[in-house]
């Protein structure tokens, strides 16, 4: 049997159902560009954009776009509020006509992804804020990728395997922008909803932040919420820095956590029930 031969065989595995490939991920797996050329040829792949191609034979979603970015070696995983949405974490039902796509890691996004005539769009976003610390699986579900505090979510066979943040990690992700992307109120909502959070792996998670400001916020909004974890996360040896960090024009200084917030929300409570 021939190389072609035997690769011809492989293309199920090589290019699944419900999946894309790039063509430089092709040429790494041995199939060269003659092969590819021809298999378009033949309808044995769909050309999706130039260097893109997809099984004929299936349709694509958000989810398996992620999926296929992380197949072929890509440390982005889904995260933020994205990540809370796709948990049943999140107080909100998203109204956009396009879904929006939070993805986090150190890797480019394809411009391709936003090119597929999807009703989602992708954003990619930096994680300076988070210590790197690749590390082995453990028994908690976290997947040491290049960064951690990720977790493999069950759905349908045909889409794969999709690594998101867990619930901590996406929390944090979303304090990162606030009060630019979202509202001190959205945030103390969403932290509402989170009263399992692991406390082994909030620890873990401040003791790798780099971000004072995101610490801060989340102490502040933690002994506000008062959930039950809250008694098993330290603040001890968690480095806060000094200074006044101004997050709100005309805020309320708390002289906890040295931030400025809303004068709604100064006291010691959350405001809403």
């Amino acid at each position: 049997m021939t190389h072609s031969s035997k690769l011809r065989k492989r293309l199920p595995d090589l290019v699944p159902a419900h999946h894309l490939v790039t063509r430089r991920w092709l040429l790494s797996r041995g199939v060269t560009r003659h092969l590819a050329d021809n298999w378009v040829k033949r309808g044995r792949l769909l050309v999706l954009r130039p260097g893109v191609y997809a099984n004929p034979n299936s349709s694509l979603s958000w989810k398996s776009v992620v999926s296929s970015l992380q197949r072929m070696g890509s440390d982005l995983l889904v995260g933020g509020l994205t990540s809370l949405e796709q948990q049943a974490r999140s107080h909100f039902v998203p109204l956009a006509r396009q879904y929006r796509v939070n993805l986090f890691g150190r890797d480019p996004l394809p411009p391709w992804t936003n090119r597929l005539g999807l009703s989602a769009q992708f954003h990619r976003h930096g994680v300076t804020w988070l210590q790197a610390d690749p590390s082995p699986p453990d028994s908690s579900g976290s997947i040491g990728l290049h960064y951690p505090f990720a977790v493999v979510l069950d759905q349908d066979k045909r889409l794969g395997r999709l690594r998101v943040s867990t619930a901590e990690r996406a929390f944090f992700e979303v304090l990162n922008d606030v009060p630019k992307k979202f509202s001190f109120e959205h945030a103390e909502l969403l932290l509402d909803g989170l009263p399992d959070l692991v406390p082994r792996r909030l620890n873990a998670l401040l003791d790798r932040t780099r971000s004072v400001k995101i610490k801060r916020l989340f102490f502040w909004l933690a002994r506000r919420q008062n959930h039950g974890w809250m008694k098993y996360v330290s603040e001890e040896n968690i480095d806060l820095g000094s200074g006044k960090r101004h997050l709100v024009q005309g805020g309320h200084l708390n002289r906890d956590y040295l931030i400025t917030v809303p004068k709604g929300m100064s006291g010691d409570i959350r405001e809403f029930h």
